[in-house]
């Protein structure tokens, strides 16, 4: 087996788990449960509490710098309740944190 299947088998199983779809009776939070009750107030600060959770430690600053680029935002950028990155984008979102080089070495 190839290394592209390899990686394309982990990125589908990383965005299936982040999704919701997992094997009958086996359950994986849903993206919204890796987040605080009280919703983080910027980009910057979704990707750090979204961090905090699978890898329990934060990711070093240039991951971070890049989870933030891919949301098209500054780090700064207000979340407001209905914001799509707290809404259907979460997910993407999680996935690449589990995708990231830091979920990789733990």
């Amino acid at each position: 087996m190839g290394v592209g299947v390899v990686g394309a088998r982990r990125v589908g199983h990383h965005l299936e788990r982040s999704s919701g779809w997992w094997l009958p009776g086996l359950r994986f939070a849903a993206a919204r449960e890796l987040l605080p009750v009280a919703p983080p107030g910027t980009v910057g600060a979704l990707v750090d509490a979204l961090a905090l959770q699978p890898l329990d430690t934060p990711v070093p600053p240039p991951e971070r710098a890049a989870l933030v680029a891919s949301t098209g935002n500054s780090e700064l950028a207000p979340l407001r309740s209905g914001d799509e990155w707290l809404g259907w984008r979460l997910t993407s979102l999680v996935r690449l944190v589990l995708d990231s080089p830091s979920a990789a070495a733990r």
